[in-house]
């Protein structure tokens, strides 16, 4: 008797009352952030689980004029938010255990969904059950499954590494202090590159760069084929420990995401005095990314990728514009990430006009990376090849990279113009042009061969040699500008899995 009371009123808290109605978006916000901590700042994790509480209690309130039940209501809003929140584990379940079945698509899913939704309404409004020990059931469950995500946090946060100095760094108090602009142009292919795959000579560019006194290094190469892992080696000047070698892993992304935003880099420019400004898809020293961009997921995206109403967003809004002919949607979900760009790059321009501190700028664009938006006259391509599919379209990448260089070039005029001293500016790409249809093997040299350029006031491009991958950029330049003396790591690559 005495345990059965214990039950029934735990520590003053009635078990059998609905709490599963929170306790459900608490355990996916916090088991997703715990995941995901490298990548996620605790706010976005806050302000996720408000959303998330602001809507169960709305649905609840719905179902409730409804059932005219507050258990049954509370049910109805527990399968509606269930369903929404681990809509894409349950389809992704599905496509792995029954690849390319009809099941599998939207058509069925949606459909049997709705139905499923509309009978358990009929049932709810017409059964007399009252639910209490499921709700127990529920209750317990959820908060079991919270408590066992107490020691996983507390394992994460101990893992995570604040942001170490180099030990061969020291502050240079003699050094002059230029703003320094970090330029990444994704997926930018070296001149070697575009005259083998594409026949086309880049001479334009760069010796519109070299006149303006840029040093190019021409056999440059990234370390790593994809952008997150390229920009965590290059911020943490050094290669990337214990990964699975798959651009896929949830676990080595999230560990690149973590050294990006705690480098030791920024930690080298704080101590001489810079001010960090960010401008791109990433956090950097806990600096929030700046475009609203789709194209890498961070932050509280990593939790809300795999809800059903993202999942919508992602595989049927553009074909269900192109469907009914909605225009104006089709343009907009098309150009979304061309928007970004435009944003990044008005943010850029803004900061030759600052004052104060001396600045270090990092604006990373996805361009010429695909979509290719433009010819090389600036004339938008149909709108058809802008959709997944049309990555691999050689000449558009060639027309696209030519717009982008007109863009670029001026761009770089404006900094060199409005700033009050002249800067320093590194304009580069995170990796080479990488999509191909065949013969991955034959053509993986190219996914490396990357851009770099550099642009340094006193012009003293000695340490620059005409061969450098980018995990010693920094050690270059540090040792150039900032009188350091950090030993440069061996030039090699490593291919990465998609």
């Amino acid at each position: 008797m005495a345990f059965k009371n214990i039950m029934k009123n735990l520590f003053g808290i009635r078990v059998h009352s609905p709490h599963f109605v929170y306790l459900l978006p608490s355990f996916f916000v916090f088991h997703g952030y715990v995941e995901n901590i490298e990548a996620m700042q605790p706010m976005e994790g806050f302000i996720l689980l408000g959303t998330y509480l602001l809507a169960i209690l709305v649905i609840f309130l719905f179902a409730w004029l409804f059932l005219r039940s507050k258990q049954k209501a509370a049910l109805l809003a527990f399968a509606t938010m269930f369903f929404h929140l681990f809509f894409g584990a349950f389809h992704d379940g599905l496509k792995n255990f029954f690849p390319g079945a009809f099941i599998n698509q939207y058509s069925v899913v949606l459909p049997s969904s709705l139905i499923g939704f509309v009978l358990l309404c009929i049932y709810l409004k017409r059964t007399n059950k009252s639910f209490r020990t499921l709700a127990i059931y529920l209750n317990l469950l959820l908060l079991v499954l919270l408590l066992i995500e107490i020691p996983k946090l507390i394992q994460s946060v101990n893992s995570l590494k604040p942001p170490l100095l180099l030990a061969d760094t020291k502050p240079c108090d003699t050094c002059k202090k230029p703003d320094v602009y970090l330029i990444i142009a994704d997926e930018y292919a070296d001149s070697a590159s575009l005259q083998e795959v594409f026949n086309f000579n880049n001479t334009t560019l760069l010796t519109g760069l070299r006149n303006k006194g840029f040093h190019i290094i021409n056999n440059s190469r990234s370390n790593y084929n994809f952008t997150t892992y390229s920009m965590a080696s290059m911020f943490q000047m050094n290669y990337l420990p214990a990964m699975k070698g798959r651009n896929s892993d949830l676990s080595d992304r999230n560990k690149c995401y973590e050294l990006i935003n705690n480098s030791s880099l920024w930690t080298f420019f704080k101590k001489n005095g810079y001010e960090l400004k960010n401008h791109s898809p990433f956090f950097i020293d806990n600096i929030p990314t700046e475009a609203p961009q789709n194209y890498i997921l961070i932050g509280a995206k990593m939790i809300t990728s795999q809800t059903f109403l993202s999942r919508l967003n992602r595989d049927l809004r553009y074909h269900l514009a192109l469907t009914f002919k909605i225009q104006s949607e089709v343009h907009r979900v098309a150009y979304f990430i061309d928007r970004c760009n435009k944003l990044l790059l008005s943010r850029l321009l803004k900061e030759p006009k600052s004052s104060g501190k001396p600045k270090f700028v990092y604006t990373h664009l996805e361009m010429p990376h695909y979509p290719y938006y433009f010819t090389k006259e600036g004339k938008p391509n149909p709108i058809e090849i802008l959709a997944e599919g049309n990555q691999w379209r050689q000449k558009e990448y060639i027309e696209y990279l030519q717009y982008c260089n007109g863009v670029l070039m001026k761009t770089i005029d404006t900094i060199l113009k409005e700033s009050k001293e002249p800067p320093i500016i590194l304009f580069m790409s995170d990796h080479g042009f990488r999509e191909f249809t065949a013969d991955i093997e034959k053509n993986a040299k190219y996914y490396f061969m990357n851009l770099n350029t550099v642009y340094l006031p006193e012009k003293n491009y000695q340490k620059f040699g005409d061969s450098i991958s980018i995990v010693n950029q920094f050690r270059v330049l540090l040792n150039t500008a900032f009188g350091q003396q950090l030993p440069l790591l061996k030039d090699s690559t490593i291919f990465f899995y998609d």
